[in-house]
C-alpha cells in the first residue's frame, strides 16, 4: 500500500502480485467482501479507494493479532 502511495505521487501505476494482496487483506481485514479484486479490495480497507456498493473506510484499523482472537466484529 505504501508503494503504491509512493507510485501515485510521482505519477506511476503500482498494483501488487494478487498472491501478496489476497494474504495481506485476508490476515488484516477478515472482514472484507471476498467477491472482489483483491488489490482494489485491500485499498478500500484502507481508505485509499472506494468500493461499489460499500461505504467507504474513514475509520479503518487493520487486526494485527491472531486470527482466533478476532470477535468477529468490525468496529
Amino acid at each position: 500500500m505504501h508503494t503504491s502511495d509512493a507510485a501515485r505521487g510521482l505519477g506511476l501505476e503500482f498494483e501488487p502480485p494478487e498472491v501478496l494482496t489476497q494474504s495481506v487483506l485476508r490476515r488484516l481485514f477478515p472482514w472484507a467482501p471476498r467477491d472482489t479484486d483483491t488489490w482494489e479490495t485491500l485499498l478500500w480497507a484502507t481508505g485509499r479507494a472506494d468500493l461499489p456498493g460499500l461505504e467507504r473506510q474513514d475509520h479503518w484499523h487493520p487486526h494485527p493479532a491472531p486470527l482466533s482472537e478476532w470477535d468477529r466484529d468490525v468496529d
